[in-house]
């Protein structure tokens, strides 16, 4: 049996690089804005949504969302929730009394650290030696740096002869 060719004309579907052209429904839309709360990049949202960058900015550009043009700009909007959220359930999570939380939000909010002590032998101070040698690579220096180095000698030694 063939075909017959219908009165309506065939609208062909566009097509990118990654196959046919996707709308973007309501769920799609919601997992979007799910997704950048989580703080996905564009690339791995494409990457869930199946489409490339350029039909995504078209398809939120299409959504007629005023202020909202592109990704960038719904990201810019979406963001702060998902910031928030988290940061709502770490102050959960120390007022819960996690040991962990409370240490890493009392250093992130009130400056506090971790006590370092580095100390010599039996808890006594760092003991030190200097052979009273200094190594100086003189090919290195200005002619400048040479004359002040060469003043500064002439000093010690004066003062040492006195």
């Amino acid at each position: 049996m063939t075909q017959q060719p219908s009165d309506q004309p065939r609208v062909k579907k566009k097509t990118g690089p990654k196959g046919p052209s996707k709308p973007i429904d309501a769920k799609d839309f919601e997992m979007l804005i799910g997704l950048i709360e989580i703080q996905c990049t564009a690339e791995e949202i494409c990457g869930v949504l199946g489409m490339c960058e350029d039909t995504l900015n078209k398809r939120i550009e299409e959504q007629n969302i005023p202020g909202i043009r592109n990704f960038s700009e719904l990201y810019k909007r979406h963001a702060g929730a998902g910031r928030t959220s988290l940061r709502r359930a770490q102050w959960k999570a120390a007022h819960d009394g996690n040991p962990t939380m409370l240490i890493w939000l009392g250093k992130q909010m009130l400056g506090q650290r971790d006590k370092q002590e580095i100390t010599g032998a039996d808890g006594g101070p760092i003991q030190q030696q200097h052979s009273g040698k200094v190594a100086i690579n003189l090919k290195n220096l200005t002619d400048e740096e040479l004359d002040a180095l060469e003043a500064t000698l002439s000093k010690a030694v004066e003062g040492d002869a006195a």
